[in-house]
């Protein structure tokens, strides 16, 4: 045979030499590029198709997990044969019981034939319930097909309030009613176990409830520009971001005039900033004689403090005027200068001076027990709660405008939430005066970081343990 062969090459090797010649420089039979879209050798197929390219660089095989046809042959992926054996490719078996379609062929745990042996007695076929978890109750369900109470020869009266049919299901909730004009129902009913609208997913599984109440609300994604969830948060402005990894390396410097960690928002516009040096503004303290703001108008000549000044309350009780317009001055004002005026109470406790006369100067005194000059003790800015004296109020040290430790505090502030403030003590217990670096101070409800407690339904932005409600 071999002889032959040797024979027939050396016959036509006059004409044809290239033919038994494996160099495809040479031998137009061969193809002679892999990767150019051609058939070069005209044998039908074409670059990697061809056996001739098995063992060139252009055909090395197809990567399966990259979206690309990286082998030419038309298959991309787990598509392609080369992939069969790939982990990437290997179908998931069905788990019975998560609500998943685990092997993607369509069916959901106990409605899967692979789930049969696991699921085949889990129903019970007339109580009325789902009790395999599938979504489907009773004889509507697949593993009663068989059961006694699901074969029955009556059929369902889709107006009458009966399971004529005892399949479990009433009127339009029966799927032999499904297409009568009163059953017809556009889009998923979140809440019924049912699936509606027939595209195979139930309830908060459709994507037609995903953000409805009840349903998982979509998580952040942090670094994307968008406010997934819905709570008016984008990325790393969000707290569900707060511990992310994009969002600690990507912080905002609040005084470069950029937007370093792309949400949209420069320097002091950005909410990290708020509390930033950069991004606070002087506020005109109402009640200190110091023109705080540098407009040249102190205390109540100062418009800023204009509600302030005209409250209903004696803010300062040595100064002559009728604050609070209720005819009553100073110390004649019993209401609001009662502590001040009685000389029974240490007003000032770091001024060196025993204030009420009861021979015990500043700290001595049990009246400055919390207070910042005197140590802090364990009070509850939130609820008021836990002063030593009975006149005493929790309120929530501010410091470099960022909320720091609870102290106590006398007497009590009476501006109510929202209301412009010069400091904490100014507004009622349970707030805290604060600027969030977008305008002038205001009495903001105080929360916990951990257990918010906002009454108007907001959230909860600080730091450490304490925060003020946005």
């Amino acid at each position: 045979m071999l002889k032959k062969l040797i024979y027939i090459c050396a016959l036509t090797a006059a004409t044809s030499l290239a033919a038994c010649d494996d160099d495809s420089t040479t031998n137009p039979y061969v193809e002679s590029a892999c990767d150019d879209g051609l058939d070069n050798d005209n044998d039908g197929f074409i670059d990697c198709a061809d056996q001739d390219c098995m063992d060139k660089p252009a055909c090395n095989g197809e990567i399966c997990n990259d979206g690309e046809d990286n082998d030419g042959d038309g298959y991309i992926d787990c598509a392609d044969q080369d992939c069969m054996n790939s982990a990437t490719c290997q179908i998931e078996d069905e788990i019975c019981d998560d609500g998943l379609d685990n092997d993607g062929d369509g069916f959901v745990d106990c409605n899967d034939n692979d789930c049969s042996s696991e699921c085949e007695y889990l129903e019970v076929c007339d109580d009325g319930e789902d009790n395999d978890g599938d979504g489907f109750i009773d004889c509507a369900d697949q593993d009663c097909q068989r059961h006694q109470v699901c074969n029955t020869t009556e059929e369902e009266i889709c107006g009458d309030g009966i399971d004529n049919d005892a399949n479990g299901l009433t009127d339009c909730k029966d799927p032999a009613c499904a297409d009568l004009p009163e059953c017809q129902i556009e889009g998923e009913i979140c809440d019924d176990g049912l699936d509606n609208d027939g595209d195979g997913y139930i309830d908060c599984t459709d994507s037609e409830c995903f953000g409805i109440s009840g349903c998982n609300i979509i998580p952040e994604i942090c670094d994307d520009g968008i406010d997934n969830d819905g709570d008016g948060y984008v990325d790393c402005t969000d707290v569900d971001c707060r511990l992310n990894e994009y969002c600690l390396e990507n912080q905002e410097i609040c005084d470069d005039g950029l937007d370093n960690d792309g949400d949209g928002y420069i320097d002091c516009t950005d909410q990290e900033c708020l509390q930033h040096p950069a991004c606070q503004v002087n506020r005109e303290d109402c009640w200190n004689g110091l023109d705080d703001d540098g407009d040249g108008l102190v205390d109540c000549d100062d418009m800023d403090c204009y509600e302030y000044c005209n409250s209903d309350y004696e803010y300062d009780c040595s100064n002559g005027v009728d604050d609070d317009n209720d005819g009553l001055i100073d110390c004649e004002d019993i209401d609001d200068c009662y502590w001040y005026c009685n000389n029974d109470y240490e007003m000032d406790c770091g001024d060196g001076y025993d204030n009420d006369n009861d021979g015990l100067i500043d700290c001595e005194d049990e009246d400055c027990m919390g207070t910042p000059e005197c140590g802090e003790i364990l009070c509850d800015p939130i609820f008021d709660e836990g002063c030593p004296m009975p006149n005493q109020h929790c309120y929530v040290d501010v410091s470099n405008m960022s909320i720091g430790e609870p102290y106590c505090y006398a007497p009590a502030g009476n501006l109510p939430t929202g209301s412009p403030c010069g400091s904490s003590t100014d507004c009622q217990p349970g707030n805290v005066c604060m600027s969030t670096g977008f305008g002038e101070p205001v009495c903001y409800q105080a929360c916990y970081l951990d257990a918010p407690n906002c009454s108007n339904g907001g959230s909860c932005m600080g730091w450490d343990t304490y925060g003020i409600c946005m």
